[in-house]
């Protein structure tokens, strides 16, 4: 009786592994696509997807506001293309004295394709302490120029996407924080 039940157990055991390795390749073989960030208190950087074959980087300038983003061709290893915008205006930095406190980090989102345009699938979210605002910004990407060698001097658009106070309107001196 005790062989039975133990059989048993194992049968059932090795029936609930097979299950888990089928339901495993039968998941999405989408790839997984790291998104990482890094900044200091004049320059932040942050990786985002493009589309599922790669993505690009985005730099952020404290000091002049200037929003840069560049992707590397995986035919040469190059830059091949590349995103631009200024944010001072966005935030109403002219207000703000001493060096603006930005955080910022890129998000997977999937948006509806409308016509022919198409957003890459990620936002730019940006904060900036002194101003308690906060924006979202998208880049058009097209994916047929993945593998195109381009002139990144000649920079595609950043777009605001929205943006809000997230903090009332208080300005603060930045040298107080």
């Amino acid at each position: 009786m005790v062989r039975f039940q133990l059989s048993h157990r194992a049968i059932l055991l090795g029936l609930a592994v097979l299950a888990v390795g089928i339901a495993a390749a039968l998941w999405s073989n989408q790839p997984v696509q790291a998104v990482g960030a890094t900044q200091n208190d004049k320059l932040l950087q942050a990786s985002g997807p493009l589309d599922d074959s790669g993505g690009a980087t985005f730099i952020l300038d404290a000091l002049t506001g200037d929003l840069k983003g560049f992707r590397v061709s995986a035919v040469n290893g190059k830059f091949n293309f590349s995103f631009y915008r200024n944010i001072a205006a966005d935030f109403g930095l002219e207000r703000v004295k001493g060096t603006p406190k930005f955080t910022m980090v890129i998000e997977r989102e999937t948006f509806v394709r409308r016509g022919q345009n198409k957003i890459a699938p990620m936002v730019i979210y940006i904060a900036e302490a002194t101003t308690g605002k906060i924006a979202a910004y998208g880049v058009p990407w097209n994916a047929g120029l993945r593998n195109r060698i381009l002139d990144v001097s000649k920079p595609a658009p950043i777009i605001l996407l929205d943006g809000l106070t997230f903090r009332g309107n208080i300005i603060r001196d930045a040298a107080s924080d």
